[in-house]
C-alpha cells in the first residue's frame, strides 16, 4: 500500500552478517537487558558456580577482530560452535587464516590458556565435505549452523577441560531456567562492557520447518543478544550439579524497514535470539564425529 512502511523480518547471524547489526538494533531489542558480568552473576548463590562454565570460552581467528563463543562438548578436546563463523559469506567457502585460530576458556583450571584448533578436523552439519570442499551458504544452511573441531593441547598442558554433556531431555517446548555464557559482548544498550557476560533466559517458540527436512530445530529465546561475540554460545540447562547443552546460538531475528534482504524463515516472535537445537538428529551427528574424527 502506498505510504505504508514495509517491515521485513530477517535472521542476522552474529559473525557472518555482523555489519547489519546497527540497523537491526534501532528497530528493537530482545526483551529487557539481562546480561551480567561474572561478579554480578555469581553473587547470586542460586546461579551455577564459575567451574560449571569451565567448558566455555572465546574462539578467536583474527577475522576482522571478531571473537565468538565456543565450548567443549562430550570430550575434552571436542569444540562445538556455530558453523558460519568459519566461512566467508560472500564466497560461502572457508575463510583464510584459520590456521591461527585458538580457543581460550575463561573459567576453570585452564582459564586464560590459548589452545590452538586442528582445522583439519573441522566438520559442519550442513556438509559431508572436508577441507577446501567445505561450504556454508546463506540462507540455505541457516538451520544447519553447527560445527565441530578438535583442539590441539600443547604438550606442557597436563590439565584438561571440563566438557559439557548434551541434553538427553531435549525438547522444543517453551521452557525457562536456561543459562547462556558469551565470551565477548560489547553491551551497547547501556555502554557497559560485558566481556564476558552471563544471563538466564527462556525458550519461547520453535520453527516447524525442520520437522520435515534435513534441518535442525530453531529455538526462539528471550536471551539478551546484540553483538557478534555471543555467536556460537551454548544454551545451557542445569542437570544436577552440571550444565548440559540444549542449543547453539546462530543469530537473532530483528525487524528492519524496507532496506534489508530476506535471509531466513519467518519467526512467530519478534526479536528472538535463535539457537540451533541439539536434537536427536544433531546428537547422532555429534556422536559420529566423536567416534570417527580423532
Amino acid at each position: 500500500m502506498a505510504g505504508t512502511v514495509l517491515k521485513t523480518r530477517i535472521l542476522l547471524t552474529l559473525a557472518g552478517l555482523g555489519l547489519l547489526f546497527g540497523a537491526a538494533a534501532q528497530a528493537g531489542v530482545v526483551d529487557s537487558e539481562s546480561r551480567q558480568n561474572p561478579p554480578e552473576f555469581f553473587a547470586n548463590a542460586a546461579n551455577p558456580r564459575p567451574e560449571a562454565f569451565a567448558g566455555s570460552g572465546s574462539l578467536y581467528c583474527g577475522i576482522s577482530g571478531i571473537d565468538v563463543t565456543a565450548q567443549v562438548a562430550v570430550e575434552e578436546d571436542a569444540l562445538i560452535t556455530a558453523a558460519h563463523f568459519f566461512f566467508d559469506p560472500a564466497t560461502t567457502r572457508l575463510r583464510s587464516g584459520l590456521e591461527g585460530c585458538f580457543w581460550t576458556p575463561l573459567f576453570g583450571v585452564l582459564a586464560g590458556q590459548r589452545i590452538k584448533l586442528r582445522i583439519d578436523t573441522l566438520r559442519i552439519f550442513a556438509s559431508d565435505a572436508t577441507g577446501a570442499g567445505l561450504r556454508f551458504e546463506y540462507p540455505r544452511d541457516l538451520q544447519q549452523d553447527l560445527a565441530m573441531v578438535r583442539l590441539e593441547f600443547p604438550r606442557n598442558i597436563v590439565l584438561r577441560t571440563a566438557p559439557y554433556a548434551l541434553d538427553a531431555q531435549f525438547s522444543i517446548n517453551p521452557e525457562s531456567g536456561f543459562f547462556m555464557f558469551s565470551a565477548v559482548d560489547g553491551g551497547t544498550k547501556t555502554n557497559h562492557d560485558y566481556s564476558p557476560a552471563l544471563q538466564t533466559c527462556s525458550t519461547r517458540d520453535f520453527d516447524t520447518v525442520w520437522s520435515f527436512s534435513g534441518n535442525l530445530p530453531m529455538l526462539y529465546t528471550d536471551c539478551d543478544v546484540e553483538n557478534p561475540g555471543p555467536s556460537g554460545a551454548a544454551l545451557l540447562r542445569r542437570n544436577g550439579d552440571h550444565l548440559v547443552i540444549r542449543g547453539i546460538l546462530s543469530g537473532y531475528y530483528g525487524i528492519v524497514q524496507n532496506r534489508m534482504p530476506y535471509l531466513g524463515p519467518y519467526s512467530k516472535l519478534e526479536n528472538s535470539a535463535v539457537f540451533i537445537g541439539i536434537s536427536a538428529k544433531a546428537q547422532k551427528w555429534i556422536a559420529n564425529y566423536i567416534s570417527t574424527i580423532h
